[in-house]
């Protein structure tokens, strides 16, 4: 039960994953969420990081695809931003959006890669529709109501994975 939970990869913030690292995976195609993952919640534009790191991809010829579940306004406004494909709602950890998202890239699953904050949502949702998956660590704290709740398992989850000290899963696990 556990291995459905558990990430391909753990990297502390999306920025830090640069192009030879999905080149080195065989990974075309990355799949991943938007709140706490790619921008905070709070922030209703796509940021220079964001941008900067997603025309990164598109020049190394890797395609990026929010998958979020949010509302259709939010994600498309910033899908709009650093024109990519969207996917609303996604209704992670079922598949559906998953496989909205397959209708709109040109790459099977292997080369595919699911991206997002939470263990509940977005690895669960890649790990059980085939994906690999990478965790990155959520960018804000202030989560909403249904997000803290799922922490509160994810927690669980992770010191059941990992060990007690989850402060340093995220500087040993990072590595690949």
């Amino acid at each position: 039960m556990l291995k459905l939970f558990t990430p391909t990869w753990l990297k502390e913030r999306f920025s830090d994953i640069p192009v030879s690292f999905f080149v080195k995976h065989n990974i075309k195609t990355i799949f991943t969420d938007l709140d706490n993952t790619l921008i905070s919640p709070k922030n209703p534009n796509a940021t220079q990081e964001l941008t900067k790191w997603i025309n990164e991809m598109k020049e190394a010829g890797i395609q990026v695809v929010l998958v979020s579940n949010n509302k259709s306004s939010r994600i498309e406004k910033v899908a709009k931003q650093v024109e990519v494909p969207f996917v609303y709602p996604a209704l992670k950890p079922f598949h559906k959006g998953l496989e909205q998202a397959m209708s709109v890239v040109k790459c099977p699953k292997e080369q595919i890669v699911m991206m997002g904050d939470q263990l509940m949502t977005d690895v669960l949702g890649g790990t059980t529709f085939g994906l690999k998956t990478i965790l990155v660590k959520p960018l804000d704290k202030n989560d909403g109501l249904g997000t803290r709740i799922n922490r509160v398992f994810e927690k669980m989850i992770l010191k059941a994975l990992y060990g007690k000290n989850l402060a340093m899963l995220w500087e040993v696990k990072s590595n690949d």
